[in-house]
C-alpha cells in the first residue's frame, strides 16, 4: 500500500506542485499588504495572527498525509490551449472549482472553525497556483513536467523551472522578492485586482501561448538557464504580483463586499453561474 500511495504522488507532483515555497510566500505577503481592515482581522483569526505567508505551503506539505489524497488534483487544470468549457468534466475537481469551494466554505456562517483554517490554507495556495502558467497548461506534457531541461549541471523540467528554478535563481527571501516586485501604483493595483476568475484564467494561460508557445522554446545557448530567465523571469514577478493582489481582492470580498467594485462583483456572480451549469451533476468538492 505504501509503495502504491509513493507512485500515485510522484505521479501527481508531475504538474501539481506551484510556484515553490517562496514564490508562494511572497503572494500570501502581497495579499496581507492589501486587505482591508477587516478582512486582516478575519484573516488573522483563522492564522491564529501568523502572517499570511505562514499558511501559504500547507497546501503542499499535507499531501506527504494520505487524508488528503483527495486534494491532489485541486492544484491546476488542463486547458490544453483552449478555453476551460472547451475541456472535459472532471468530477475529482480541478484547481478553479477548488478556489470556489474555498470561497463557500469561508462565507458560510455555519462551517466549523476548523474547516474554515483548513480553507484559507488552501485558498491562499490555489490563488498562487492558478497564476502559475503551467499549472493551466497541457495534459499531454503534464504541465511542462515532461518537457526536460538542463538547468545548470542538473537535469530540471519547465514546470519545475517555473516553480522553483527562475525565483531561486535571485537569492531572495519572500519579503525581499515582495519588496522587488510590489511596487505597482494603487490605480494599477486596482486595475489587475478587476475583473473575475475567467478572465484571469485566460490571462494567464496567454503567458504559454503567446509568441508560438515561447514558453516552451528553451534556449540553445551556452547558458541557457540564464537566457531563459532573462527573458521569463519578468512574467514570473508579474504573475506573483497579481496572484497576490487577487488573492486580496478574493478576501476582501468575503468579508468586505463593498471594497470590491460592482462591475467585479457582477462580472464574478455572472461567470459563477456559468460555473455552476457547467459543473452540474459533479459531487460536490469536500475538504478532507
Amino acid at each position: 500500500m505504501k509503495l502504491v500511495f509513493t507512485c500515485l504522488f510522484l505521479v501527481v507532483s508531475l504538474n501539481a506542485f506551484g510556484w515553490g515555497r517562496i514564490g508562494h510566500m511572497t503572494i500570501a505577503e502581497i495579499a496581507e499588504k492589501n486587505l482591508e481592515k477587516k478582512t486582516e482581522k478575519e484573516v488573522m483569526k483563522l492564522t491564529e495572527k501568523m502572517p499570511l505567508a505562514f499558511v501559504a505551503n500547507w497546501a503542499d506539505d499535507v499531501r506527504n498525509d494520505l487524508r488528503f489524497k483527495s486534494s491532489f488534483p485541486w492544484h491546476y487544470v488542463n486547458l490544453n490551449g483552449k478555453s476551460y468549457f472547451e475541456n472535459e468534466k472532471l468530477p475529482e475537481g480541478d484547481v478553479l472549482r477548488a478556489i470556489f469551494r474555498m470561497i463557500d466554505v469561508l462565507k458560510n456562517k455555519k462551517s466549523k472553525l476548523a474547516k474554515k483554517k483548513e480553507a484559507l490554507n488552501y485558498l491562499v495556495h490555489y490563488m498562487g497556483d492558478f497564476h502559475q502558467p503551467f499549472h493551466l497548461g497541457d495534459k499531454e506534457n503534464k504541465g511542462g513536467s515532461q518537457f526536460e531541461v538542463k538547468w545548470f549541471y542538473y537535469d530540471s523540467n519547465l514546470h519545475y523551472v517555473w516553480d522553483h528554478e527562475m525565483i531561486d535563481l535571485q537569492k531572495l527571501s519572500y519579503t525581499e522578492m515582495v519588496n522587488l516586485i510590489h511596487r505597482s501604483s494603487d490605480k494599477e493595483n486596482k486595475e489587475i485586482m478587476s475583473g473575475g476568475f475567467l478572465n484571469w484564467m485566460d490571462e494567464t494561460q496567454q503567458k504559454l501561448l503567446a509568441n508560438n508557445k515561447e514558453a516552451y522554446n528553451w534556449p540553445t545557448t551556452k547558458y541557457p538557464a540564464f537566457a531563459y530567465t532573462y527573458k521569463h523571469l519578468p512574467t514570473v514577478k508579474e504573475q506573483l504580483l497579481k496572484a497576490g493582489l487577487r488573492l486580496a481582492s478574493v478576501l476582501n470580498e468575503i468579508y468586505v463586499p463593498k471594497s470590491v467594485d460592482r462591475k467585479s462583483q457582477k462580472e464574478r456572480s455572472r461567470e459563477r453561474k456559468k460555473l455552476e451549469d457547467f459543473w452540474k451533476g459533479l459531487p460536490e468538492l469536500k475538504l478532507p
